[in-house]
């Protein structure tokens, strides 16, 4: 079980920049450390007996390709805890989207900073 995180029209931003290659570098690791905080935390909130979860989530987050990370568990019952538990459903849902704002706040950074 996995997340996808993409972030759209980016690209298409960076072609409109003078300094193509320094917008795009500065998203993507916008887009990478804003990944491995969501996967960060998904392994603090997950359900933890032994810890191998959690450890599978923190070792997770993969680049697909431009600004396109993935994240979350090759465990085989990652999904029935992000779905079932009790006590710490979503778990990874919510990492994903209690982070939402703040790439969106690094992104908006990150642009106004290039156009300085």
């Amino acid at each position: 079980m996995g997340f996808y995180v993409r972030v759209s029209g980016l690209t298409d931003l960076a072609k409109l920049s003078a300094s193509t290659a320094v917008l795009k570098q500065a998203l993507e690791n916008d887009v990478e450390r804003n990944v491995r905080q969501m996967a960060n935390d998904g392994a603090n909130n997950a359900p933890k007996k032994t810890g191998r979860l959690a450890n599978s989530i923190v070792a997770s987050p993969r680049r697909e390709g431009d600004m396109s990370w993935s994240f979350g568990s090759d465990v085989e019952y990652a999904r029935r805890q992000e779905f079932e538990h009790a006590t710490k459903k979503a778990f990874l849902r919510n990492a994903l989207w209690s982070n939402e704002k703040n790439l969106e706040k690094d992104i908006d950074e990150s642009i106004k900073q290039l156009g300085r």
